[in-house]
């Protein structure tokens, strides 16, 4: 009676790849003119993300524990009000619809966090986060990327990616805190 286990870990490893029948995954590359900098982008449907954290510098964003290392390895970190400026043109913050469009590639939360660290798709990256009170936190734990929109005055959501707990979830934070980047376009 044991065979589930083993089961559902073949079933899991198999239908990782199979989000949707119509999923296309397309790797580009694209440098941003600005600062020369090279990212990994992937063509998820209708849109091409970042594959990694935006790295460009503004008013209100931080290397983590502002170490200019860190965000060489993990990006950024920035506050909402200029994240919004942040991008290259042609570029645009993601809205919670669009990381709502990417949690419901897979048929469940389990698979959307596969998807979702899987270094073939969004490669989540667990850079932390600045917190408004308790300052920076979670380094290897938790990846936040801030969506364009908001919630009320004083929230915006984010898409939160915990290592941990192994979930994704779309999650309102205060509009203070800095979270990473990935920027996306409509194609």
């Amino acid at each position: 009676m044991k065979k589930w286990p083993l089961f559902s870990f073949f079933f899991f490893i198999f239908s990782i790849p199979l989000f949707s029948q119509d999923s296309t995954f397309v790797h580009k590359i694209f440098k941003d003119e600005r600062n020369s900098i090279t990212y990994k982008t992937v063509v998820i449907h209708n849109k091409e993300w970042f594959a990694q954290n935006l790295n460009f510098e503004v008013e209100k964003s931080y290397c983590y524990e502002n170490q200019t290392d860190h965000c060489e390895k993990h990006g950024k970190l920035y506050r909402i009000e200029t994240s919004k400026k942040a991008c290259p043109v042609g570029w645009r913050i993601p809205t919670k619809t669009d990381f709502e469009h990417l949690l419901h590639l897979s048929s469940n939360d389990s698979l959307a966090f596969h998807f979702l660290i899987n270094k073939k798709y969004f490669d989540a990256d667990f850079a932390g986060a600045k917190f408004y009170k308790e300052g920076f936190l979670t380094l290897n734990y938790d990846g936040i990327w801030w969506s364009s929109s908001p919630v009320d005055d004083a929230y915006y959501w984010a898409l939160n990616i915990d290592k941990d707990f192994k979930e994704a979830k779309i999650t309102k934070y205060l509009k203070e805190n800095a979270f990473s980047i990935r920027c996306v376009k409509d194609l």
